[in-house]
């Protein structure tokens, strides 16, 4: 079990799937306001959220992509943390806007995070 505390839904969210990050509705739940903050926090709020993520191992980072059977899949981008931080604000500067959902990049658990997961559904009851 990874100890690592889970400040904001994202990884119960992604238990056993894949799922679409940097878009608003997600910079806002982390956030917890009901006003639109300024682009720079949604952006520093979500890009911190996903380093620690990353690094703590409970998540990769990639697009969904053709896989060689013809079917739409998570392909990781099999980079450091740190690369795939700056490739994301990089990215999300040249945007210029509150990404569409997935437009960046999706996440997908680990091991570690589905685990992380399971403990935090379990914890809550649900």
């Amino acid at each position: 079990m990874v100890d690592v505390a889970v400040e904001d839904p994202q990884v119960v969210v992604g238990f056993g799937l894949w799922w679409p990050a940097g878009d608003p509705g997600e910079g806002l739940c982390i956030l917890g306001r009901e006003e639109a903050p300024p682009l720079t926090v949604v952006r520093r709020k979500v890009t911190d959220a996903v380093s620690s993520h990353l690094r703590a191992g409970l998540v990769e980072i990639g697009d969904l992509d053709e896989l060689p059977d013809g079917a739409l899949g998570f392909v990781a981008w099999g980079v450091d943390p740190e690369t795939a931080i700056t490739r994301v604000e990089r990215e999300w500067d040249e945007l210029g806007r509150l990404p569409d959902l997935g437009q960046l990049f999706w996440l997908c658990n680990t091991a570690a995070g589905d685990s992380v997961a399971r403990a935090a559904l379990e914890e809550a009851g649900a």
